[in-house]
C-alpha cells in the first residue's frame, strides 16, 4: 500500500499543465534528447525538466545521497521530488550501494519502476585537489596546528546530524586522554556550532580540538594533517573521502553503505558507527595497526565516464 500522497491528479494535471507553459516560456522550440537534473534537491527543476514536448526525449535524475533519511532528517519536501521519480527514466545514485538503499527505501513507498533504479560514479578532479593542496594556509598561524611530534586527525563537512561530529568529539576525548599528543582539527560551519563549541568546552578539550569553521580551500590542512576522520551516519557518494584519497591520506570512516561503497578493499579502514569504534579503530591508527591501498584515482575516473556513456547517453 503507498504511504505518501502528494496530491490528487486533478490538481497534478493543472500543475503539469503550467509547467508545459513554463518549459516552453524558457526554451521555447529547442528540442532536447537528453534532460539531467543533476541537483535532485529542487522540486522546481524536477518537475520542470519532466514536462518536455519532445517524447522520445530521456529524462534523467540525480540522487545524491540515501534521501530517504534526507527528507525524514531536514528535507521535508522532498516527498514533492519522490513523487516525479515515475516520470523519470533514471534514477541514478553516485553509488552502487547507495542505489540499493535509495531502491529499498523509495520504490514500494512511491511506486518508482525497479528497472529506473541505477548508479552512476561522480568523477573526480585528481589535479586541482593536488594543486589546491600546495597552497599555503588560510590564516598564517593555522601552520602552528600541525606540531611535528603531534598526531593530527581532520574532519571536514557541516557540522549538523548526519555527520555526527559529537560522535568523533566523544571518541577523541578518550583517545586524547590516553595520548595527549593528539590533536583534532574541524573544518565546517553548521547548525551544530554552537552544541559542539560547548561539548568541547565540556570535556575540557578547547586545547586537543579545534574548530576552524569553513574553509575555501581546505586541502592544505588535509595534505598536512596524518589521518582523515569521517564519523558520518549517512552519505551518498562522500566526495571528501576521494578527496583524502587523491591526496594519499589514511582514513578512518564509518562503516555506513556509501563509505563501505569507496573504502571496501583495504583503501581506508572501517568502524562500526559508534563513539567505541571511531575509539577502537582511532587507537589503531595511533599504534601502527593499520594498513592501506593506493587508490588508482583514473582508473576509477575512467570507469565513470564510460558508465555515464553507457547508462544515460
Amino acid at each position: 500500500m503507498k504511504e505518501y500522497q502528494w496530491y490528487g491528479e486533478a490538481t497534478a494535471q493543472l500543475i503539469r499543465t503550467d509547467y508545459r507553459h513554463e518549459f516552453k516560456r524558457l526554451f521555447s522550440r529547442i528540442d532536447f534528447d537528453y534532460l539531467v537534473d543533476y541537483s535532485g534537491y529542487s522540486p522546481y527543476y524536477n518537475q520542470l525538466l519532466t514536462s518536455n514536448p519532445n517524447p522520445e526525449a530521456k529524462h534523467i535524475v540525480y540522487m545524491h545521497n540515501d534521501m530517504y533519511s534526507e527528507y525524514v532528517s531536514r528535507h521535508p519536501r522532498l516527498y514533492e521530488i519522490f513523487e516525479q521519480y515515475k516520470q523519470y527514466d533514471k534514477v541514478v545514485s553516485v553509488s552502487k550501494p547507495t542505489s540499493e538503499l535509495n531502491q529499498h527505501n523509495l520504490q514500494a513507498r512511491f511506486e518508482i519502476s525497479q528497472s529506473a533504479f541505477d548508479f552512476i560514479d561522480n568523477i573526480q578532479d585528481p589535479s586541482s585537489v593536488l594543486e589546491k593542496s600546495k597552497h599555503a594556509f588560510e590564516k598564517a598561524q593555522d601552520e602552528q596546528l600541525f606540531k611535528q611530534d603531534n598526531t593530527t586527525f581532520v574532519t571536514m563537512g557541516r557540522l549538523s546530524e548526519e555527520k555526527d561530529h559529537e560522535k568523533l568529539i566523544r571518541a577523541f576525548d578518550k583517545v586524547h586522554q590516553a595520548n595527549p599528543k593528539t590533536h583534532l582539527l574541524i573544518l565546517g560551519e553548521g547548525p551544530l556550532k554552537a552544541k559542539l563549541t560547548t561539548l568541547i568546552e565540556e570535556l575540557q578539550l578547547k586545547e586537543a580540538v579545534s574548530m576552524l569553521g569553513h574553509k575555501g580551500n581546505p586541502y592544505p590542512y588535509l595534505q598536512q594533517a596524518d589521518c582523515f576522520v569521517l564519523p558520518s551516519n549517512y552519505e551518498g557518494q562522500p566526495v571528501v573521502l576521494y578527496e583524502a584519497l587523491i591526496l594519499q591520506k589514511p582514513i578512518i570512516a564509518t562503516d555506513i553503505v556509501s563509505n563501505r561503497g569507496v573504502l571496501e578493499g583495504g583503501y581506508g579502514a572501517l568502524c562500526d558507527n559508534s563513539v567505541e569504534g571511531l575509539l577502537e579503530t582511532l587507537n589503531q591508527f595511533l599504534t601502527g595497526q593499520l594498513a592501506f591501498k593506493t587508490f588508482d584515482i583514473e582508473k576509477f575516473n575512467q570507469r565513470a565516464i564510460q558508465m555515464l556513456y553507457e547508462k544515460v547517453l
